[in-house]
C-alpha cells in the first residue's frame, strides 16, 4: 500500500493535506454517482465505465479507491449501516 508523502509547497503549506481532502472528496462523488447509476440501472446494468465517466477519472484511477464494482457497493452498504461489515 502506498502511502502519500507530506510535501510542503512553496508558501510552506501542508500539500499532504490538499491531496487527503481532494481524495476523499472523489471517493464520495464515486459513492454518490454509484448510488445514482445502481438506483436508475439497477446494479448488474452499471458498468464501471457509466459510473468514472460521469466522476470524469479513469478506470485506472477508480481502482486506485475502489477493488472492483462490488467494493464500491460494499461501502455503500456499509456507509448506510455502519453495523453492516
Amino acid at each position: 500500500m502506498l502511502v502519500p508523502v507530506k510535501q510542503e509547497n512553496s508558501n510552506g503549506n501542508d500539500m499532504g493535506d490538499r491531496m487527503s481532502r481532494t481524495r476523499k472528496l472523489v471517493e464520495e462523488e464515486l459513492i454518490r454517482v454509484a448510488i445514482q447509476c445502481f438506483s436508475e440501472r439497477g446494479y448488474q446494468n452499471t458498468t464501471l465505465d457509466d459510473i468514472v465517466s460521469q466522476v470524469n477519472i479513469s478506470r485506472v484511477t477508480f481502482y486506485t479507491y475502489f477493488k472492483s464494482k462490488e467494493a464500491l457497493l460494499k461501502a455503500i452498504f456499509e456507509r448506510a449501516s455502519p453495523d453492516y461489515s
